[in-house]
């Protein structure tokens, strides 16, 4: 299973999380799904290296919006 991150201040990674998690159930920080699971973090996908030590995932994904 997969674990979704967004930034809370990445205002592309929070608006996709928001609409993903609506039909979620929360679980304290984190929502839970039947194939991923979801959180949003305070600090940026950057320096969320982190993750892997705190969740047992297969995978992260995080949702944010890139341009070039």
């Amino acid at each position: 299973m997969d674990l979704l991150v967004a930034f809370k201040n990445d205002a592309a990674g929070h608006n996709m999380a928001k609409h993903i998690s609506q039909n979620m159930e929360k679980d304290g920080d984190m929502y839970r799904g039947k194939n991923f699971d979801l959180i949003e973090i305070d600090t940026p996908a950057i320096s969320a290296d982190w993750l892997d030590e705190q969740y047992d995932y297969d995978g992260f994904v995080f949702l944010s919006k890139t341009c070039s």
